[in-house]
């Protein structure tokens, strides 16, 4: 298993409802990628969906893939909320992973916290949800 120091979360920008983790999949493959770079994705109703394998580097946070995991949720979160499912999946996948590679909540982000991104994502929408988690850490 790969040494990860962080988890990111990202928003797909696109609409919550209607995307699916074979359309990311199919936007990074046009971007001339292996495939997806999230490690998972979360769709509207909640379902988890496995991405690239945990133990390869995802492609989710530029200059900071190594030791990370990506998740992300389906929406596009400076417009519109993550669904309640989408939130009860996103705190059961991250206390686990967490679990598996013995992080804290103050070592869960969102995308746009990476120092070098220049981002918006995962939206404010979601990012408020992340920021509130980690204070009750």
């Amino acid at each position: 298993m790969r040494d990860v120091h962080s988890i990111y979360v990202h928003h797909s920008a696109s609409s919550r409802d209607d995307t699916t983790r074979d359309e990311i999949n199919q936007w990074h493959r046009d971007r001339g990628w292996s495939g997806i770079g999230y490690h998972y994705v979360i769709e509207g109703d909640g379902s988890i969906v496995e991405g690239r394998p945990l133990w390869k580097a995802g492609a989710h946070v530029k200059g900071n893939n190594s030791k990370t995991v990506g998740i992300c949720l389906t929406g596009n979160f400076e417009i519109e909320q993550p669904s309640r499912e989408q939130l009860e999946s996103l705190w059961q996948l991250l206390e686990g992973t967490m679990a598996n590679f013995n992080l804290q909540r103050h070592n869960v982000f969102g995308h746009k916290e990476w120092h070098q991104a220049n981002t918006l994502w995962p939206g404010s929408n979601l990012l408020h949800y992340i920021e509130e988690w980690r204070k009750r850490g």
